[in-house]
């Protein structure tokens, strides 16, 4: 990273981490991303997310009011819809994850054929 960009960035403030370390905290969570995931394609009445995503009731209730109290999911009549910061926080995380998947095969291959 250059100079320049790193003087352009924010300054990383307790309220900066805060809200990093709350974000982190709502895809750390299984079955918050994968209701995430879900309604990124598409909405979903409550029922079919919970046999979508094979959740308990109560579990399902306690996910979706804390997405929906996060900005991040938002109901409308008998559907649950992704925000735009929802479905790009899905995006960021998915995308990190086939980065991190992909460096790990890299590294695998690499310990395999440095051990043949």
């Amino acid at each position: 990273m250059s100079k320049k960009q790193l003087q352009s960035r924010p300054e990383v403030t307790d309220e900066v981490i805060r809200a990093y370390a709350e974000v982190v905290r709502l895809v750390a969570n299984k079955g918050r991303l994968k209701v995430l995931v879900i309604l990124s394609h598409g909405p979903r009445t409550w029922t079919q997310l919970m046999f979508e995503s094979k959740s308990n009731p109560k579990s399902l209730s306690d996910y979706l009011q804390l997405l929906v109290e996060k900005g991040l999911v938002e109901k409308k009549s008998d559907k649950y819809y992704v925000t735009d910061a929802g479905r790009a926080l899905v995006s960021m995380s998915l995308d990190k994850m086939i980065e991190m998947a992909d460096l790990a095969t890299k590294a695998a291959i690499t310990q395999i054929e440095s051990s043949e």
